[in-house]
């Protein structure tokens, strides 16, 4: 795996986190792991589908705010009655 200059920076204070009780060498592929996984590009066959699958989570993440608002805005005004 690629070896990344923030492990490098941990790398120094690995007896702070021995102290504190924290097993260093697998908190190091964890991060190790984590930030090869980040570096990951997606290849363009994905970007279409994703852009898909945003499009219909917004679309729905409005639907589901304008029936919690109704809702909020109906309780309301049944509320005053």
């Amino acid at each position: 795996m690629r070896e990344f200059t923030i492990l490098k920076f941990f790398d120094r204070f690995k007896g702070l986190f021995l102290k504190i009780g924290i097993d260093y060498s697998v908190l190091r592929t964890i991060l190790q792991v984590k930030l090869t996984m980040d570096q990951r590009k997606l290849p363009t066959i994905f970007s279409q589908s994703n852009q898909r699958k945003e499009r219909r989570q917004i679309c729905l993440y409005k639907i589901v705010m304008a029936v919690c608002f109704y809702g909020v805005d109906s309780y309301s005004i049944d509320g005053l009655r």
